[in-house]
């Protein structure tokens, strides 16, 4: 067969074949560096040998068939693909971006991860106490049956980079409303590790104002507004509330200055000290460092000047209330499943994609070598 046609406009082939009068074209095996358009068309010929194209010789050997070889040219911009086997020719090397993401996703556990610990800065709580108790006004009085309620109330007065300033709140009232126990103060606590920082507040403190997130075992000296000092808590064992995982703490105090508190005594504190002996469990969900059930019990005394006791007046059992224990355990999960998000998926999910597209733009690079 002889074919026409300048060389700057046959650049990939493509065969015509005719059969019965039905032209076909048909893709080449091979694709020129140019790049040509692919296309198929079908077009029925008025006669049995009838060709459409002037340019092609007409053949004298074949009666049935006949091939043409045709071509046209790509506009710039589509990739070509031959007729028996697909060749990837994207210029876009996926490995850079591989390579960055990857870099994201430590930058992230560096940077980011601590974020999502960090206390916020509009933090605040309430929660709520039941309470049963024996008290009495003075050291040889009669001993009354009381139920109070008790209020604990953190507000974040102003919160910088790294500490927060924190108004917390404790009262003890009785149903009518009548006050019998306050303890009120500012804390100075850094926003990652929840320390009391020391030269600032209202009064010098140590320990945690609260738990922090990632809470591991041991002992810990816990100071917030729920007694007047600090309190030694220790790790007992595991153990489960309401179906999650916690870690069980028990505090005791003894001699514990609490004054200040019992103010509308008539004898306090122009007389009388009042010193405070105390006891109490804590269940702490260690991954988000959040309280989710408490109980206390405790015995409170006159005391000389000099420290010496001199009669109870106060003995009290108190715990949180159903409403504050599901609030709690609520707060955990959201508190748990929100770190898992920002320090689990979040760097997992882009050093996947970072090792994905390393992976093939180094197979794409290999195949075009």
């Amino acid at each position: 067969m002889r074919l026409q046609g300048s060389a700057a406009s046959w650049h990939s082939p493509r065969r015509v074949v005719q059969r019965h009068g039905v032209q076909r074209h048909v893709e080449a095996d091979t694709c020129a560096s140019s790049c040509t358009s692919v296309r198929t068309s079908r077009h029925t010929l008025p006669g049995r040998y009838r060709d459409q194209s002037p340019s092609v010789a007409r053949p004298r050997a074949f009666q049935r068939e006949r091939t043409v070889l045709l071509s046209t040219v790509t506009p710039p911009g589509i990739t070509c693909i031959s007729g028996k086997r697909g060749t990837d020719v994207s210029r876009i090397d996926a490995r850079p971006l591989g390579i960055v993401l990857l870099l994201a996703a430590a930058l992230w556990l560096v940077l980011g991860a601590p974020l999502a610990s960090r206390l916020p800065d509009d933090y605040k709580a309430e929660l709520y106490f039941n309470s049963l108790a024996r008290a009495r006004e003075t050291p040889t009085g009669q001993w009354e049956r009381i139920a109070l309620v008790g209020r604990r109330l953190d507000t974040t007065l102003l919160s910088t980079e790294n500490r927060s300033i924190i108004q917390s709140d404790g009262y003890w009232a009785l149903p009518g409303g009548e006050l019998y126990f306050e303890n009120a103060g500012v804390y100075a606590v850094d926003r990652e590790t929840r320390q009391n920082l020391s030269g600032l507040g209202d009064v010098e403190r140590r320990g945690v104002f609260m738990f922090p997130p990632g809470l591991a075992g041991g002992s810990h000296v816990l100071w917030d507004s729920q007694l007047a000092g600090p309190r030694d808590v220790r790790f007992e064992r595991f153990a489960e509330v309401d179906g999650m995982r916690v870690h069980r703490f028990k505090f005791r105090v003894s001699a514990l200055d609490e004054t200040s508190g019992y103010g509308h005594l008539p004898d306090v504190p122009e007389r009388y000290r009042a010193l405070t002996n105390a006891e109490g469990v804590l269940h702490v969900e260690p991954k988000s460092g959040v309280i989710v059930d408490y109980s206390e019990s405790g015995r409170s005394s006159f005391a000389t000047p000099e420290g010496r006791l001199v009669a109870p007046f106060f003995i009290w059992t108190a715990q949180f209330t159903e409403e504050t224990q599901r609030n709690q355990l609520q707060k955990a999960r959201q508190a748990r499943q929100r770190l898992w998000l920002l320090q689990t998926l979040v760097p997992l999910l882009l050093a996947a994609a970072g090792a994905g597209l390393l992976i093939f733009g180094t197979l794409a690079a290999r195949r075009k070598g």
